[in-house]
């Protein structure tokens, strides 16, 4: 009992025995706990683990209020140093991982800092003009963290640095435009080498071209991803790329059905399907696609209903070659000895393609086979279509491949922001 009572004593009083290192319970403990070790970022790819290092926040706020005040030189210099490491070594980009850089020489490089540095570096390049370094950051941006925070402005910097770059294709467009309508009779050649900032060393054109597939690629179902797809396929067409243009317009209608320019790439693409087959001598299925694309697309698509004219005059054009293509092979086997075959195939150019010119001349091809032929060909009941009247003008048929469409040319690339 008496050896209860000072261990009670003490307990109250909140003693402790420093030989056995007790502390009361309630008592705070002076003990010095360190700090996080880690931070988690929210970004694209989710949480993301990264070292806090208030260092690099400072040299980032120091760079951040040289851009908000308009010293993008000084600016950039500060961005570029964080976000070039020593030995060119890129920052750890496991989201998986503790953060650590793979440069020991700079721990404070970690994802999240060269994300945002390398965005900066490129935002104070384009504010310079200096669209060609600033074309090769943002595209270096996309390419090494492809779910980056800064993807959609990125995609919007590169789209004005497009724009800019575009300006010679665009007046050589105009310029052929004027020379269609007879108001000038030379094309001028776009410069192929520039020595300014603003523009690549040679060949802005395919740059640009470049930097738009970059854009439709990270801009998925954006709207920039759009009017991207729109241009690249504008370009290929002035260019007479046309197996390159239907891939551009057809990606377009496909993938935004409720686009303001789905039915224009619709039109398109059935002017390239009928431009690239390179003549009747050859494969003409895509003629017969674009003639499927044409009259499933009227149910989808007001605007094609409206231009009534249009679409006749590209299904007269697409009977046109179907007719020429077999009424050359009526040809070939007449030519070859074969008078059954080309029988038939004068037959069908008749049945098939009535009031034309190949239907005129297949009649009078199929007389003069026909006795060459022998009794293997039936006699067939063949009325020729009625001749119009004297005073009617004459139709003339319309050309096998036309060269332009005969809406206006889409203008590529309008002014950012509109």
């Amino acid at each position: 009992m008496s050896a209860t009572v000072p261990l009670v004593l003490c307990l109250m009083t909140g003693c402790a025995f420093t030989g056995q290192g007790f502390t009361a319970p309630w008592k705070k403990s002076t003990a010095k706990v360190d700090g996080p070790k880690d931070s988690l970022s929210l970004t694209g790819r989710g949480l993301v683990r990264e070292p806090i290092d208030p260092k690099s926040r400072e040299e980032l706020d120091a760079a951040l209020r040289l851009f908000q005040e308009k010293k993008y030189a000084a600016a950039e210099k500060l961005y570029s140093a964080m976000a070039q490491p020593e030995g060119g070594a890129l920052p750890n980009l496991d989201i998986f991982s503790s953060g650590a850089s793979a440069n020991k020489k700079r721990p404070y490089n970690s994802l999240a800092i060269y994300e945002e540095a390398l965005f900066y570096k490129a935002e104070c390049q384009r504010l310079q003009k200096n669209y060609r370094d600033a074309g090769d950051s943002y595209t270096k941006l996309l390419v090494e963290i492809p779910q980056s925070r800064y993807v959609q402005k990125s995609c919007q910097g590169l789209w004005e640095i497009v724009d800019h770059w575009l300006q010679p294709t665009r007046k050589q467009m105009d310029e052929f435009e004027d020379q269609l309508k007879g108001k000038r009779w030379y094309v001028t050649p776009a410069l192929y080498v520039h020595f300014g900032k603003d523009m690549p060393w040679m060949d802005a054109e395919g740059h640009a071209t470049n930097v738009l597939n970059t854009i439709r690629s990270h801009d998925i179902n954006g709207p920039l991803g759009e009017r991207a797809l729109f241009c690249l396929g504008t370009i290929n067409f002035f260019r007479k790329e046309y197996k390159e243009a239907d891939f551009y317009f057809t990606e377009l209608y496909q993938k935004y059905p409720n686009s303001k320019d789905a039915h224009k790439a619709v039109k398109q693409s059935v002017i390239c399907k009928q431009l690239m087959t390179g003549g009747t001598v050859y494969d003409l299925r895509t003629v017969e696609e674009s003639k499927k694309l044409l009259m499933t697309a009227q149910a989808s698509y007001e605007e094609l209903v409206k231009d009534g004219k249009w679409v006749e005059t590209q299904l007269k054009s697409m009977n046109i070659q179907q007719a020429d293509r077999d009424f050359k092979i009526a040809e070939f086997y007449q030519r070859t000895g074969h008078p059954g075959s080309a029988y038939f195939y004068y037959e069908l150019v008749c049945r098939r393609y009535p009031g034309t010119t190949f239907a005129t001349q297949a009649a009078q091809r199929k007389n003069e086979v026909r006795g060459a032929a022998g009794p293997s060909i039936r006699e067939q009941d063949y009325v020729p279509p009625p001749a119009p009247p004297p005073t009617a003008p004459a139709v003339q048929d319309p050309p096998l491949q036309p060269r332009l469409p005969l809406a206006p040319a889409p203008r590529i690339l309008p002014p950012v922001g509109h």
